[in-house]
This record gives C-alpha cells, sequence and structure tokens, in this order.
C-alpha cells in the first residue's frame, strides 16, 4: 500500500509577492557583489538629481496620486537638499537621506490636504490613476491607500523603491525588528484588502500567520 502525502495548497499571494525568488546561492551571491560595489554620490548639488531624481519620484508618486502634488513635493525635496547639500555630502547613503526628506515632505503635503479638504484622504485623491491602469493596478492602488501611513511607506519603499529591509529602517527610522513587523502588517493587510479582486473567499483573505 503507498501512502499518499496530501500537499498544503500553497497560499495566494499579492501582486507585491510574486515576483520569482532566485536560488539561495543566487540571491548570495547577488548580495555580495552589491555590498561590493560603490554607493553612488553626488559631489555637486545638480548631481543629486541625475542620481537620485527617478528614485525619488517612484517613492512620492506611488503615495500621491495627483501628478502635480508629485512634481511639486519632488522639486521640494531636492531644493531643501541644496540648501543643506554641505549635510548631504556627508550622509553615509544620500539615497537614504533623500528618501527620509521624501517622506517627510509627503506627509507635510498630507496634512495640508486634509486641512484645505476638512475630509478624508481617500476622498481627496479618488481616481487619480492613469486611465490605462489595469483593474488589479487600481485594485492595488486603492487597497494601499488604505492602509495606514506607516504601512504604506514600508511596502513602497521595500517593493517599488527595492530597498533592503534595513535600508528601509533606516528611512523611516525604526529598528529591525519593528520594520519587519510593519512590513508584516501591510502585506496582510494589502492580502486582506485584496482578497476579492484576487477571487478568494472571505476566510481565505484573513488571519495570516507568519
Amino acid at each position: 500500500m503507498v501512502n499518499k502525502t496530501t500537499e498544503a495548497e500553497p497560499k495566494s499571494m499579492t501582486p507585491l509577492e510574486r515576483a520569482p525568488t532566485a536560488p539561495q546561492w543566487q540571491r548570495e551571491t547577488t548580495e555580495a557583489m552589491t555590498d561590493e560595489l560603490p554607493k553612488p554620490r553626488a559631489t555637486k548639488p545638480e548631481e543629486l538629481v541625475q542620481l537620485f531624481s527617478g528614485e525619488i519620484w517612484r517613492f512620492v508618486s506611488s503615495q500621491l496620486p495627483k501628478r502635480e502634488d508629485a512634481e511639486d513635493v519632488v522639486m521640494e525635496v531636492f531644493a531643501a537638499a541644496f540648501a543643506v547639500f554641505s549635510k548631504v555630502e556627508r550622509a553615509d547613503d544620500q539615497r537614504l537621506w533623500l528618501l527620509a526628506v521624501a517622506r517627510k515632505k509627503v506627509a507635510d503635503c498630507l496634512r495640508r490636504q486634509y486641512r484645505r479638504a476638512e475630509r478624508p484622504y481617500s476622498e481627496v485623491s479618488e481616481a487619480a490613476s492613469a486611465p490605462a491602469a489595469s483593474e488589479m493596478q487600481l485594485a492595488t492602488r486603492g487597497a494601499l491607500e488604505r492602509l495606514p501611513d506607516n504601512q504604506r511607506e514600508v511596502l513602497v519603499l521595500k517593493y517599488i523603491n527595492g530597498l533592503s529591509t534595513e535600508e528601509v529602517g533606516v528611512v523611516i527610522k525604526k529598528s529591525l525588528a519593528a520594520t519587519n513587523s510593519l512590513l508584516q502588517r501591510g502585506r496582510q493587510g494589502l492580502r486582506e484588502a485584496l482578497g476579492p479582486a484576487l477571487g478568494l473567499p472571505a476566510a481565505e483573505s484573513y488571519g495570516e500567520t507568519r
């Protein structure tokens, strides 16, 4: 008689978690090579824009649906950096320094929107996705916007900006354990919010254990 082992069905993953995973040896080799590469550094204010404008734009535009707001905030970030360039020049990682400033500028922008509109952020920033965005992209953006600010920030930094968990912790000024906890709660909240869009029964989209 042959014993059959029943394998547990794989849990459904959010779009942020579907990227293929490289073999362990390949990840270790890539990480070692990355550690050896020098971090890009600006020696003049204008070089900050050349090196990091794309990185800052990805973070800011993922937090602010209106393009004009995102453009204003990106300009504010670099204006602030230009004003204290001697401090930026001495920073261990200029990219993380700029992302930390961008995080504060985004929060300032959202507070201004709250005060002007006197209604929740979800009502202030509705329907700002590109017309060609897919249904899943719209669902993901909507789910991100409904997450608490700190959970949304860490997910964007981790999966859109591609920072390591340690680098995310540097930007948000939290310990590695606290950053991991925020990432876990953010992923769970995103999965729960996307349950209907992914076709999951309500019972399967809740109660993740890690």
